[in-house]
């Protein structure tokens, strides 16, 4: 079983990073690497190792810009998953994809989906998850 972590609004502050919309569209990837963690790293350490301990896998699933191309799909991935390992270094899948692809579909038996948007936690329980709107709710399953 695998927590999912969505990384844009959810477990990085991206909205926060000045001017991030119109940097985004002109392939510019760096308010991807400029934002911020949205948690307490001490809190999320700890939620991270009881998950862990429970036996379940720690994931990523991240969007890309909306109709990008490849090129900008694999800058985005490769500034991701350098945030990752700066910030979030506990996953074990990333997933970094096009918004053509539902979350949904890494979507497994029991496990749960931490994501800001609420259409993505809507579809992923009509899969027969579970989904949050923030971390913090990942202590009820501790």
């Amino acid at each position: 079983m695998t927590k999912w972590f969505d990384m844009d609004g959810t477990i990085a502050d991206f909205y926060a990073v000045d001017n991030w919309l119109n940097k985004i569209i002109h392939n510019d990837t760096s308010p991807y690497a400029e934002a911020l963690p949205m948690f307490d790293e001490n809190e999320m350490q700890f939620i991270i190792t009881a998950l862990k301990a429970k036996g379940y896998e720690i994931g990523i699933i991240s969007y890309a810009p909306h109709n990008c191309d490849l090129t900008m799909l694999m800058m985005t991935e490769t500034v991701k998953r350098e945030w990752l390992e700066k910030f979030f270094p506990y996953a074990e899948k990333v997933h970094i994809i096009q918004h053509t692809i539902p979350k949904y579909k890494w979507y497994k038996d029991g496990d749960v989906l931490v994501d800001d948007e609420i259409g993505n936690r809507i579809e992923w329980m009509k899969q027969g998850g579970e989904a949050v709107p923030n971390y913090r709710m990942l202590f009820n399953f501790i």
